[in-house]
């Protein structure tokens, strides 16, 4: 299934361990391969996924290794529906702590730290700045912080997941608010990704036109960019044009 899907070629994130007596790790390693697996899920059903993992998880470790972790996974994908199950609230610091109440309650106390100890840390000494109302650089753990969050959703939204699975996932994470706004810039995205391949498509016919000479060719290329972007977009076509870099994944 790998082979064919969108994480084919790719390492594995995070890591299926076990400690110096043979037991399996439940860290958040652990959690970042669940979450690699979990990508997929616009690609196959979920007993699929299931399937799946615990076959890699018995090839690399054994039977009994890979029950636990199947074990393991199914709850947190049971955390992962609670989460998304929970009703909307106003405030952030409200929502973390609805978070936090419902991972303790699927997964253990023990778990849920080990799995989400960082990044609530994180999430709270984030709040605590901004209900400061300091205006001072983020420090590195901050940055560090926002720039897993940008990781993950560059995975999500590289995935060949629905929008709606994006969706749900991006609220858990993020709350309503924030996943409406990254739906929003799916859009965008798939929008210019269709202009870019049509313009593509139509400048690959001006090139292959043996009737046209170089100058002809120019002067089409250059109207077919006029009719298609604006001005800051055609600066940016033909910058990326000249090295060889346009694509349809290129985005303003």
């Amino acid at each position: 299934m790998l082979a064919a899907s969108s994480l084919r070629g790719a390492v594995p994130d995070g890591l299926v361990a076990l400690d110096g007596a043979g037991r399996l790790v439940v860290d958040r390693a652990l959690r970042r391969r669940f979450d690699w697996y979990l990508a997929l899920a616009g690609e196959s059903d979920h007993a699929g996924l299931r399937a799946l993992f615990a076959r890699d998880v018995e090839a690399a470790h054994g039977v009994a290794t890979a029950a636990e972790a199947l074990a393991w996974f199914d709850r947190y994908v049971d955390c992962l529906r609670a989460e998304s199950a929970l009703p909307p609230v106003a405030g952030a610091a409200d929502r973390l702590a609805a978070l936090h109440a419902v991972r303790e309650r699927v997964l253990g106390p023990a778990v849920a730290a080990a799995f989400y100890g960082d990044e609530e840390r994180e999430a709270v000494e984030v709040l605590a700045r901004l209900d400061a109302g300091r205006d001072a650089p983020l420090p590195r753990g901050e940055a560090a912080a926002a720039a897993r969050v940008a990781a993950h959703d560059e995975r999500l939204a590289r995935s060949a997941a629905d929008a709606a699975t994006r969706h749900a996932q991006r609220s858990t994470h993020w709350g309503p608010e924030a996943a409406d706004r990254l739906a929003a810039l799916d859009l965008e995205r798939a929008q210019w990704r269709g202009r870019i391949e049509a313009y593509r498509r139509d400048a690959q016919m001006i090139h292959a036109d043996r009737s046209l000479d170089d100058a002809s060719r120019n002067r089409a290329l250059v109207a077919l960019r006029a009719a298609r972007f604006d001005p800051q977009e055609r600066a940016r076509i033909e910058a990326l044009e000249a090295v060889g870099r346009l694509d349809a994944s290129t985005y303003p």
